[in-house]
């Protein structure tokens, strides 16, 4: 039997089931299939879907009003980003959503698109008040409030992945009047408020210390140890650690389903490396977690070379330099593919920029522009390489990797978003710049400016469903670009 033979209830049921992807391939196999891709309920389930992991902010109440229309563009906007910041869009980049809170903050959490996390401060900087507060962004209510008095909070760490009515909440704090530090695993229903306990760890934060923490599943793995050596991988269900050793001093770490994803460089190379490393590799690794037992790491590539799956992608063509050399990794779920993820390398160099022609030099000199070469100092040379990870099916078959793109430049990005596109500041201009990220040789897009008049002192961020969010001690505001 033909799949065309099939009937239309049978088909539509079918396309249900699919990811965004393939439903938009097969709308290009014939007009049949177009025209059962192109339903109103077809697309109602699909936002429906995207909406309950955290792509979409719209409400189930208003996404039932929406036409099949508007239904498209909300996925066109999680998957291609906001039209308006495109080069091609006629109108300038557009806020079509604000929502404002009364309540600042030192750290802001977005889990998924529909709630936020806030770590909050009293008015007097307090380290022994700071509370966590969520709230519900359609609502606009408190969901749920943690704090323990007589004790300091300094750093949040959660998993906003997938669905968010429950999740689970990493706490940094110490007892008043104690030099004993503790991670703290919280568990918190959002539908309920209930905010519980589940695990209270000793840890040697004010010697070792903790940075760039991130949760995934029953996973936590952060940085840790004098100057941040080391690398703590936790199981927190099982109260189990592995202690891992760094191959570099640029090395950095990031979780994926199942997997660890570490990138560093090459030595006497332009090249990075990336690994990635399935956790099952590290079923004979673990051991029971307790403070004394913090040593002895491990050598991950020595010990697992087997298990490690290697990419090269490559850099700013220069060696790395103590205070000179940035690098950042994210993982993004992708809300096209069903468990496929996409792995971002941030690399930044300060480098002397190779001279202007003569020229250009002079006509630049005349006209009062700047000039590059010598005596203009250090630039930010920046490479973002983006591939994807398609998780297999059976845990026993490898990951498959993707390289997507390079993309190579003088624009010092500050944020990079899921759909492609990166932000920057330029001295002397207000507010923010938004430009398209392209592959090595391809032309460079004119960038978009974002006439925001960002607070002073204030933090920002991107999120993965494109929402940009401004806190800062007394407000938070999150806006959703058209």
């Amino acid at each position: 039997m033909n799949l065309t033979d099939l009937g239309t209830d049978v088909l539509s049921h079918i396309f249900a089931l699919v990811d965004v992807y393939t439903i938009l391939s097969l709308a290009r196999v014939n007009r049949y299939f177009h025209n059962i891709a192109s339903t109103k309920q077809l697309w109602l389930s699909i936002v429906c879907e995207l909406s309950a992991r955290g792509f979409i902010n719209t409400s189930v109440e208003e996404i039932d009003t929406l036409s099949k229309d508007a239904l498209v563009e909300e996925v066109r906007r999680v998957v291609a980003g906001p039209q308006t910041w495109s080069p091609s869009s006629s109108l300038p980049p557009r806020i079509f959503r604000q929502i404002n809170l009364e309540s600042g903050c030192l750290q802001a959490e977005l889990l998924g698109a529909r709630f936020i996390l806030l770590l909050r401060q009293p008015e007097d900087h307090s380290l022994w008040q700071r509370r966590i507060e969520c709230f519900d962004l359609h609502s606009r209510r408190r969901v749920c409030t943690w704090t323990r008095p007589d004790f300091e909070l300094y750093a949040v760490t959660l998993d906003s992945r997938g669905r968010v009515s429950d999740i689970v909440v990493v706490v940094t704090m110490r007892a008043q009047h104690s030099e004993n530090w503790h991670l703290v695993f919280l568990r918190a229903d959002l539908n309920t408020g209930q905010l519980h306990d589940l695990l209270h760890l000793p840890f040697p934060v004010s010697t070792w210390g903790l940075w760039d923490s991130q949760l995934c599943g029953n996973f936590f793995i952060s940085s840790t140890g004098v100057q941040g050596r080391w690398i703590l991988l936790l199981n927190w269900q099982s109260d189990t650690f592995v202690l891992l050793e760094r191959n570099s001093d640029y090395e950095v770490y990031a979780l994926l389903p199942g997997h660890v994803v570490s990138t560093h460089p090459v030595s006497d190379s332009t090249t990075h490396r990336v690994n990635i490393y399935p956790l099952t590799s590290f079923d004979h690794l673990w051991r029971s977690f307790n403070e004394s037992s913090l040593d002895h790491p491990i050598n991950p590539t020595a010990h697992l070379h087997k298990d490690i799956i290697h990419l090269q992608v490559p850099n700013n063509g220069v060696h790395p330099v103590a205070h000179q050399h940035r690098i950042g990794l994210s993982v993004l779920e992708s809300p096209v593919h069903d468990d496929t993820y996409e792995i971002v390398i941030h690399l930044r160099d300060l480098i002397s920029p190779p001279p202007l022609p003569p020229l250009v030099s002079l006509l630049s000199r005349k006209k009062g522009g700047p000039t590059r070469g010598r005596g203009t100092g250090r630039r930010a040379r920046v490479t973002v390489s983006r591939f994807s990870v398609a998780l297999p099916a059976r845990q026993m078959s490898p990951p498959e990797l993707t390289l997507k793109s390079v993309s190579r430049g003088w624009t010092d990005f500050t944020l990079l978003s899921g759909a492609g596109y990166g932000l920057y500041n330029v001295p002397g201009h207000v507010g923010l710049f938004v430009r398209r990220l392209v592959a090595d040789g391809a032309e460079v897009p004119t960038p978009r400016r974002l006439r925001l008049r960002l607070p002073f002192p204030c933090s920002f961020r991107l999120t993965q469903s494109e929402a940009f969010v401004v806190y800062n001690n007394s407000h938070t505001t999150i806006m959703y670009y058209q």
